[in-house]
C-alpha cells in the first residue's frame, strides 16, 4: 500500500469495487488489491437485481447502467437436448402496482415484489 491511500480493499468483486466507488465519492484515497492476476474474459455477472439498481439509485449511478445496460424482456429456457422447455415473458405491464396493493395484506416479500413491479413499470412504460 503506498503512502498516500487511506483503506485497502480486499477484492475487485462487485463488493471491492463498490467500496472503492463510495470511498472515492467521498474522497478518501484507496488501493484495491484481488487474488487474480489478470481481469477475467468471460462474464460473471450477466444481469442485475432489482436490489442492486435500488442501491445505485442511492448512489446516484442507476442511469449510466440503465442506459448502457440491454434490457431483458425474457427468457427461454432450453433442456440438455436442446429442446425448448420454457418462455417467459418479463414484460409485467398488466400487473400494476394498484392491483398488487389491493391484496388484503402484504408479507415482506410481496412488498418486495410491489417495490420491483413499481421500479419496472416505470423503466417499461
Amino acid at each position: 500500500m503506498n503512502a498516500k491511500s487511506e483503506a485497502l480493499i480486499i477484492g475487485a468483486g462487485p463488493v471491492g469495487l463498490c467500496m472503492g466507488l463510495a470511498l472515492a465519492k467521498q474522497g478518501v484515497s484507496f488501493r484495491i488489491i484481488d487474488s487474480a492476476l489478470a481481469p477475467v474474459k468471460e462474464s460473471r455477472a450477466i444481469g442485475i437485481q432489482a436490489r442492486t439498481l435500488e442501491i445505485f439509485e442511492m448512489m446516484g449511478m442507476v442511469n449510466e447502467f440503465l442506459d448502457l445496460g440491454h434490457q431483458l424482456h425474457g427468457v427461454t429456457i432450453y433442456g440438455q437436448s436442446g429442446a425448448k422447455i420454457a418462455h417467459l415473458d418479463m414484460r409485467m405491464r398488466s400487473m400494476t402496482a394498484a392491483s398488487l396493493s389491493s391484496r388484503s395484506s402484504l408479507s415482506g416479500s410481496d412488498t418486495t415484489i410491489l417495490s420491483v413491479r413499481t421500479w419496472w413499470s416505470r423503466i417499461t412504460s
